[in-house]
Formats: C-alpha cells, sequence, structure tokens
C-alpha cells in the first residue's frame, strides 16, 4: 500500500497563521522603545527582493565591503522603513548604539518565531511505532 501524503494545508493559510502569530500588519513586529512604538520588519514575512537585500547586506559586512557606519544606516532602514532616521536619533541620544539595538531585535524576532511556530511539526500526539 502506498503511503499518503500528509495534509499540507494551503500557502494561503500558511501565512495567515504566520501573520496572526507576528500580530499587527503581518510583516512587522511592534517594539516600545525610546517612548514610542516601532515596527520591526519579522524577516519571515518579506518579499524575496527584502530578503535578497538583507542577503547581500550580511555578505558586505563579512566580505568588509561595507563600512560600519553604512550598515547601520542600510540595516535600520531595511529594518525600520521610514522610522529609520527617528530610530537612530533616538537611540544616538540614549547614548546607545542602534546597530546593537536592530541585532538584538533580530534576535528577539527568530526566539519568538521558533518559540512559537506556525504550525506543529506533527498532529499526531502518540508515540511514533518502533520500525521492525
Amino acid at each position: 500500500m502506498a503511503k499518503k501524503l500528509r495534509d499540507l494545508g494551503s500557502f494561503d493559510e500558511l501565512i495567515a497563521q504566520r501573520r496572526d502569530a507576528v500580530g499587527a500588519d503581518g510583516r512587522t513586529v511592534p517594539i516600545e522603545g525610546f517612548g514610542k512604538t516601532w515596527q520591526i520588519a519579522a524577516p519571515n514575512l518579506q518579499s524575496a527582493e527584502w530578503n535578497d537585500r538583507f542577503q547581500d547586506l550580511v555578505d558586505d559586512v563579512a566580505d568588509n565591503v561595507i563600512s560600519t557606519t553604512d550598515y547601520r544606516a542600510e540595516l535600520a532602514d531595511l529594518m525600520l522603513g521610514d522610522q529609520a532616521g527617528d530610530f537612530i536619533a533616538a537611540a544616538e541620544k540614549e547614548g546607545v548604539d542602534p546597530l546593537t539595538l536592530l541585532n538584538w531585535a533580530l534576535v528577539k524576532v527568530s526566539e519568538d518565531e521558533t518559540a512559537n511556530p506556525t504550525r506543529p511539526n506533527s498532529r499526531s500526539t502518540r508515540p511514533r511505532a518502533k520500525r521492525r
């Protein structure tokens, strides 16, 4: 007897569940700081173009092609969009490197996505049978 593929649902369902888990507009995560709510991009729900730009930026840093100052500005623009300039100014006013905060935000978003997966790996709670 041939094995059947398990029900994978739909891409629409997967995207809707992920957006529900992320909250807000489904593409950003709200993070409070400096008396304001900042909308940080959630990498797993961005476009291919966004992810390519992010990967190029990471590669440029690894290859020492970009200065730290330029990396800071480009990452802020990528992660915060129109809020980037205000975020950098607010962080610098408090004497905090905005790059440190953005990297922390990326780690927190990743940890949250890991802790709250969109779909469980298996629908069954029963232990798997041993192979013979």
